[in-house]
């Protein structure tokens, strides 16, 4: 699976480089990396291939995936360029890795030689823990996002987290590289969920859907609002201990940290009249 035919693979020697996000990591490092391209749809490697090798996205998209005891997969991560995976305590890899976009490259690092160098190398070993912490932050944050309570703020947060990680236009265009499907995945809701939530943040002037995978983020601030809303909910106790839950958090009533967030919305909004405020508060409450 791993390197296989569909995957093309050169050395990258020190003057043969021609992406400056493949410069991006120390110059010891990068005398090990061979560079390996994947077709859209093909594979890196497959949860139980050897892990023998970390690979840094340079171009293109990919997803990390495992598969549920019910045989579905469940997206644990989107990969984008200057992300490193394949970081694995055991002798094979635990998850797979697929592209889910053309043109994707990646730099591949042999694992023993890489941990020798990080070792020994103290700015191999930063550049490597950066990129480490980077990925447990984002999953971290993943887990946030799944504790949301509805499809609409599962949704609100993915497309913030994917406006933080890849360039937004001055005009709000955000250009996913992955499908609704991934986004079901990765959410862990149905496909038909994940377009009903953006059809209905589109028909509350929070988001404009350009194509399939095109989206413009009209008003940033109320998917922050209703994300903010939503970490507020998460990290509220119930002190019954039990699952009765209403619209606006544990037990039904708003909090004093909700009304402060609904109050901050209200003052950086346009004027009580503007039709779009009143859809966007909608999307706030």
């Amino acid at each position: 699976m791993t390197l296989q035919v569909s995957k093309r693979t050169h050395r990258t020697g020190a003057g043969r480089r021609c992406d400056a996000e493949f410069e991006s990591f120390p110059e010891r490092l990068e005398e090990l990396a061979t560079k390996v391209e994947v077709a859209a749809g093909e594979t890196l490697y497959e949860a139980g291939d050897a892990a023998d090798a970390w690979y840094r996205l340079i171009a293109g998209a990919a997803c990390e995936s495992v598969q549920t005891v019910s045989g579905e997969r469940q997206i644990v991560d989107f990969l984008l360029p200057g992300d490193l995976v394949g970081f694995c305590s055991k002798p094979r890899y635990e998850s797979s890795v697929a592209v889910i976009a053309d043109g994707t490259v990646f730099a591949r690092y042999p694992r023993r030689q890489a941990e020798e160098l990080a070792s020994i190398d103290a700015e191999v070993a930063q550049a490597v823990r950066q990129r480490a912490f980077e990925s447990i932050s984002r999953l971290q944050s993943r887990i946030v996002l799944l504790g949301r309570t509805n499809s609409l703020e599962k949704v609100s947060a993915f497309l913030l987290e994917m406006a933080a990680r890849t360039p937004v236009g001055e005009s709000g265009d955000l250009l996913l590289p992955m499908s609704r499907y991934d986004i079901a995945d990765y959410l862990a809701m149905a496909v038909e969920t994940v377009s009903r939530a953006l059809t209905t943040l589109k028909a509350r002037g929070a988001i404009s859907i350009e194509g399939p995978r095109h989206v413009r983020i009209v008003d940033r601030h109320a998917l922050k609002c209703r994300g903010a809303v939503a970490a507020i909910r998460h990290h509220r106790s119930d002190p019954r201990g039990s699952d009765h839950r209403g619209e606006y958090g544990h037990g039904g009533g708003r909090s004093g940290e909700e009304f402060a967030v609904r109050r901050e919305y209200s003052r950086g909004a346009p004027g009580a009249g503007d039709t779009r405020l009143l859809l966007t508060r909608q999307a706030c409450y």
